[in-house]
């Protein structure tokens, strides 16, 4: 290959896992299916490069499915594999091959971890921002500095590897990323991960909220990971149908948690004033930020959650004057969020609703009531999503490009980029304008019938029942190789662990986090500094044991 043909392929590969593909970047242009179209193209034999992307593609649709992030890099795979397997004439199924996929999906595994490190940082320099009310910073940190950092991330290491092409040194990369290393990453992202969910307790308050924590945690203990989207929905369920009978309850009872609107006739017409409205532009900036940059900072400590932030922006400066109340608004959508992007769209629409009515001083426990609400609502169509969008049309279009692409067929990729992105692009343009749309017309009626501090009751404890159940859904903290030896019997550790309580040590370490950013004594920047230094204690003891 010649230097300019390198620099072409790095550049389509760092665009490809870049922002600026409106979110066509991983779920169409990243797909091995459609870089090994363009690679072919660049090095004069398109037929080949369709037909080895073809055949990575479908050796790698469950990554594909997943749209890992911190795993595989499938954009890596398919843009320096393809040109690799292409010059050295190996079949992906044959040893050489696997071994190329091998050495690059753990190169791609350094290259997403680094990328997550980075924005984790960035997340607690949006904090400081948000404090002094900067909805514009969101904005640049979320796209400057972030998409700066993974240009290098990814341009240089794929020059790197396509301008010294030899199968056997990007192979070692596969035993070059020890055990242990790759335990630490892990044990890394899972603590910051609890720290998120920590955060967001913090935000939805304490008393009740965090029985349902505790509540959706055991919940969550009886369910397997079989049909996941169910399983999620069915927590969803659980959660909001006691939420609700519990805001009901409270309702009628008039307790002190919840007291109800009774009010006199001319005080209540002053209240029944319409929301303010966000403007179109706002809406419409809100959608193109989201669409764009909804990945280009994901963390490991609160996924999406400067994504969400940078595209509410427009929304916040719009609706509030006032340096405190952008300070309030920003600081609720920077906590925890993970959703799939498409119908995550809706969410974000609908959250633009709901902050119309905080600005009309409708809602009473703004930032509890959002944070909560907004967890609920995340699961659902990160669920939803992920199994619909990401999991099966996206299964569909690979396999039909893919099939095609087998045929040296040219029209496998360009059928695959349309119909994907007629999915991406269309889904979420309809799903963030029915969510606003909806959103506008439910509280709108929960304000008329008297049900929107009830449903603000409600949404807050739902979140707390869910962030309950994400320690167990989403962070998998066990020590399953800890085994001690005592007189020739072998004993695991997280056996007696799991007798005495299973899966506790999540719970008792977000817990900890939890009550130290409850009292104040640990700032979240703080306990990320001792997530890291946790990690390296944990992994330094368990390999000096032998247990890695």
């Amino acid at each position: 290959m010649s230097v300019l043909q390198v620099v072409l392929i790095a550049l389509f590969y760092a665009l490809a896992r870049s922002s600026f593909t409106a979110g066509l970047g991983m779920t169409v242009f990243g797909q091995p299916l459609v870089a090994g179209a363009l690679t072919g193209l660049i090095l004069g034999d398109p037929t080949r490069g369709v037909t080895l992307g073809a055949a990575l593609n479908l050796g790698t649709l469950g990554l594909s499915i997943l749209r890992a992030r911190w795993g595989p890099d499938i954009a890596l795979i398919g843009y320096v594999g393809v040109p690799i397997l292409m010059i050295s004439g190996a079949k992906p199924d044959s040893a050489q091959g696997l071994a190329v996929i091998a050495g690059l999906g753990a190169i791609g595994v350094v290259i997403n971890f680094l990328a997550g490190a980075f924005n984790t940082v960035l997340t607690h320099w949006a904090d400081y921002f948000a404090e002094r009310g900067e909805p514009r910073m969101m904005v640049f940190l979320n796209v400057v500095p972030a998409q700066v950092f993974l240009f290098l991330l990814t341009f240089f290491p794929a020059m790197g590897l396509l301008l010294g092409p030899e199968i056997a040194g990007i192979a070692a990369w596969s035993a070059r990323v020890p055990d242990w290393l790759t335990y630490l990453m892990t044990l890394f992202q899972r603590l910051l991960l609890l720290l998120g969910i920590a955060m967001a307790l913090r935000a939805v308050g304490g008393g009740s909220a965090i029985a349902y924590a505790v509540l959706g945690w055991l919940a969550a203990q009886l369910v397997d990971d079989q049909g996941a989207a169910f399983k999620v929905l069915a927590l969803v369920g659980m959660g909001g149908a006691i939420a609700v009978i519990h805001a009901f309850v409270a309702r009628r009872a008039a307790s002190s948690e919840l007291v109800p609107l009774s009010l006199e006739p001319a005080t209540r017409a002053v209240m029944s004033t319409d929301p303010e409205r966000v403007p179109p532009p706002s809406l419409t900036a809100s959608f193109l930020l989201w669409q764009f940059f909804n990945g280009a900072s994901t963390n490991f400590e609160r996924g999406q959650n400067l994504g969400l932030a940078s595209a509410l922006s427009p929304v916040v400066l719009a609706l509030y004057p006032d340096r405190d109340a952008r300070t309030a608004a920003l600081r609720r959508h920077l906590s925890l969020f993970l959703t799939e992007p498409t119908l995550g769209a809706g969410l974000v629409g609908a959250l633009a609703a709901a902050e119309a009515r905080v600005a009309s001083g409708d809602v009473s426990d703004a930032d509890s009531e959002l944070v909560g609400g907004k967890v609920g609502a995340m699961a659902v169509t990160g669920a939803l999503g992920d199994n619909l969008v990401a999991g099966l049309l996206t299964a569909l279009m690979v396999s039909i490009g893919a099939g095609m692409g087998l045929q040296g067929s040219l029209l496998g990729p360009l059928v695959f980029i349309v119909l994907q992105s007629a999915v991406v692009l269309g889904g979420a343009w309809l799903a963030f304008r029915a969510g606003h749309r909806w959103a506008r017309s439910g509280l709108a009626w929960a304000h008329d019938h008297e049900w929107l501090r009830a449903g603000g009751f409600a949404a807050l404890r739902l979140g707390a029942f869910i962030l309950g159940a994400f320690v167990i859904r989403l962070v998998a903290l066990s020590f399953p190789s800890a085994v001690v030896a005592v007189e020739g019997a072998r004993m695991s550790f997280q056996g007696y662990l799991d007798a005495l309580l299973p899966r506790a040590i999540p719970l008792v370490i977000t817990a900890w986090m939890w009550w130290q950013l409850r009292t104040r004594r640990l700032s979240p920047t703080a306990l990320a500094g001792l997530c890291g230094a946790g990690a390296l204690i944990v992994t330094g003891v368990m390999k000096a044991l032998g247990w890695l």
